[in-house]
């Protein structure tokens, strides 16, 4: 009878043990499922906004009679109308440029 008692014993802490690993596992899944539906939901999010802009953009933009995009944007002092190099001079501008203490007014 004794041995009996202390094989049920054995199998009872066999069987907590396992209910308080499937407890926790189960709580770990639990946090990793709702880490993936709010990284799914910003990403859905993050698209829509995405397409909006793509919808916006092909709404403005205009195009010559070979169907290529026009760029109608012109800087002072640059004599090409390429994107790329419109885009070094900006961003030479940006690192170079001073605003010589002046702030826009809020």
């Amino acid at each position: 009878m004794l041995y009996l008692k202390s094989v049920c014993a054995g199998k009872i802490t066999a069987i907590e043990s396992e209910r308080q690993s499937f407890s926790k596992n189960k709580a770990t899944s639990v946090h990793k499922m709702e880490d993936i539906v709010r990284i799914v939901d910003g990403n859905k999010e993050l698209i829509v906004r995405m397409k909006g802009d793509g919808e916006a953009f092909n709404n403005r933009v205009q195009y010559d009679r070979e169907w290529n995009k026009l760029n109608p944007l012109k800087l002072d002092s640059v004599e090409s109308a390429d994107v790329k190099v419109l885009a070094a001079k900006l961003a030479h501008l940006s690192d170079h440029a001073t605003t010589q203490g002046e702030t826009l007014p809020k």
